[in-house]
């Protein structure tokens, strides 16, 4: 899907910008283009009729740090008891992870706030259509003939329990 294509050259090129332009790190880059990513994907899963998480998480798969992990894995199990050894290892594995955690940030955030909006519009939506239906329905007429006439004509109100009671026509609220 070129679609998806598109949104990871966007999450690259605004991670790469954020890292090395701007200079606020790998894990503020790659919070900021799943971000982005995931601002676009919002509008644009009603052009596609897809949901959202179909743009965005294929499209931030490349921001994932395999390189960083794979170095914290290595380090672990080559590890000989040196101390910078372990320091490295534990460096590369937080950084991996707060990378892979704010990705999954980037791509929350905005959806999560875009269905808030999107509730309430579609709350106010679908109130004024049930008043427009209401306004539009006539209810058929009571059934006067046949047994739903007569189960109509004798049973009472479900306040009362719907009793359907003939012979005391007084205790049933019927007259």
């Amino acid at each position: 899907l070129w679609v998806v294509a598109l949104g990871g050259i966007i999450a690259v090129c605004t991670r790469n910008f954020v890292n090395f332009e701007l200079g606020y790190g790998p894990v503020i880059g790659s919070f900021m283009g799943s971000f982005v990513v995931s601002l676009i994907a919002v509008k644009a899963v009603h052009w596609f009729d897809v949901p959202n998480h179909v743009l965005t998480i294929p499209s931030v798969i490349p921001m994932i740090p395999g390189v960083l992990m794979y170095r914290s894995l290595f380090a672990f199990i080559n590890l000989h008891g040196v101390i910078g050894e372990v320091t490295n290892a534990f460096a590369n594995g937080i950084n991996s992870a707060l990378i892979i955690l704010c990705i999954s940030l980037g791509v929350a955030v905005p959806n999560i706030f875009a269905r808030r909006y999107i509730a309430k519009d579609r709350q106010r939506y679908l109130e004024e259509e049930l008043e427009k239906r209401k306004a539009e329905t006539t209810l058929p007429p009571l059934y006067s003939r046949g047994v739903l006439g007569k189960y109509a004509h004798i049973v009472s109100s479900a306040s009362r329990g719907a009793v359907t009671d003939f012979w005391n026509m007084d205790k049933s609220g019927k007259k």
